[in-house]
Order: C-alpha cells, then structure tokens, then sequence
C-alpha cells in the first residue's frame, strides 16, 4: 500500500506532474486601467488586424460599387465583441455604432457626406486597434460615435402605384383582390 504523502506509484518526486500555474502566475499586459492576459491579447491583436484588412478592403468595395457588405458588416460586429472581450470599451462602443450606422445606410444609396463618415469611422477604429497594440488605451470618439447614431435610415421612396394593364390576364384567385370599378 503507498502511504497518503508519497508520489503515486511509478513515478519519483522529480517527475511528479506540477499543477497548472494560477491564472495570476499567467503573463499579463497593462492596456489603460485593465489587465489582460498576454494570451488573450496576442490573440486579440492578430484577430483586429484580420478584421481592419477585411473592413478596408470592403471599404474600397462600398466606394465603387456603394455596396455595404454583409462582410463589412460582420468584421465591424467582431471587432466590436473582441474588442468588449479585452476590455477596451471605447473600441467596442465605437464598433457598436458603426455597424448600426452601416445597418441603416445599407437600404439605399450614401450621399458624399455619410460616405466621408464611413471613412473617418474606419480611421478612428484603425487607429484605436493600433494604440490598442502598442499598448495605449485609445481616446474615446464621443463626437463620431454621436454622428454615427444620427445617421437615419434612407427615406423611402413613395410607393409605387401599379396600374393594371388592360389586356393583362387576370387569375382567378388574383381577381377578387382588384378593385371593382363602379358600375
């Protein structure tokens, strides 16, 4: 019988499995007030960088085609969630109100104004994520997040009224929806 104190059977005090180390023996970095594990970090930093290269170059998509994306769409969703996940909220609440901004834009054409601020929204996310990295906590962007929310989704066109062409063949099931003219 092996005594309660000694090593397990097979194996000696030298190569007897450690624990894992506590998280606070896990490296961390300084980013603002908040401390983060460098894992998470690291992972966060190449994630930001995949997604800024997907927004700019959806970005050149919008510019000549004025196509807002799902892709856009999403990259700017994702960097918002991983920014909340590293703590940098200001990246987050920016990220939030773009892909609201985008959202609202996407059902119709943007004017010359709404497309500089698309531009200046992904200037100021692309320079957060680069503080962010080099381990500054980026300023907050209260006046562009507050453009952003003002942007009001397109107004939409007047309805269009259909005229039912004369010679045009009516279906049975379509005829009881028409109106009866007055006889």
């Amino acid at each position: 019988e092996v005594p309660a104190e000694s090593p397990r059977a097979g194996t000696s005090p030298e190569t007897a499995p450690t624990p894992p180390a506590a998280a606070d023996d896990e490296a961390m970095v300084q980013l603002g007030e908040h401390r983060i594990s460098a894992t998470v970090f690291t992972l966060f930093s190449g994630e930001a960088h995949a997604l800024l290269q997907t927004i700019r170059g959806e970005h050149e998509t919008l510019q000549q085609h004025g196509i807002i994306t799902d892709d856009l769409l999403r990259a700017t969703h994702t960097l918002a969630g991983i920014a909340g996940t590293v703590e940098l909220d200001v990246l987050r609440e920016l990220g939030r109100a773009f892909e609201g901004a985008l959202s609202r834009l996407a059902a119709g054409s943007l004017s010359a104004d709404e497309e500089q601020l698309v531009g200046d929204a992904i200037d100021a996310i692309d320079a957060m994520v680069s503080s962010a990295i080099a381990l500054r906590a980026p300023p907050a962007q209260p006046v562009l997040i507050s453009r952003l929310e003002g942007v009001a989704p397109p107004v939409a066109d007047a309805p269009h009224v259909f005229h039912r062409d004369e010679d045009a063949t009516v279906l049975p099931e379509e005829e009881a929806a028409l109106p009866r003219e007055a006889e």
